[in-house]
């Protein structure tokens, strides 16, 4: 039988399973009062009106995840590229025109004349 509050499978042919008992206990109701439980074959059709994707073949996951590897290449090759340039213009930058001429590598002062 099912529970008539979730309608999960019950034992012993009980009317609310365990887990709905307690929670029934815990807040005890009026007797006077009226409760409506929800219509399950409601509930079933919304849970059911969603589509469902079957599960991928093993071919189509060996697909997605070369495509996944490829971009994850492509996007480590494009960064290796921007760090080889800011390095390549961080140097550049810091070698000023003077040192990279031939024979200039040094200073020569002369001291006191």
């Amino acid at each position: 039988m099912q529970c008539l509050k979730c309608g999960k499978e019950t034992k012993n042919e009980q009317v609310f399973c365990p887990r709905c008992l307690a929670v029934m206990e815990a807040y005890p109701v009026k007797q006077d009062v009226h409760i409506q439980l929800p219509n399950h074959t409601q509930r079933e059709l919304s849970k059911k009106s969603g589509k469902k994707r079957r599960a991928p073949s093993p071919q189509e996951q060996i697909a997605a995840l070369r495509r996944r590897n490829r971009r994850l290449v492509a996007v480590l090759l494009a960064m290796a590229l921007l760090l080889a340039v800011a390095g390549y213009l961080l140097a550049r930058a810091t070698v000023s025109s003077e040192d990279t001429e031939l024979g200039k590598n040094y200073t020569f002062e002369i001291p006191f004349d």
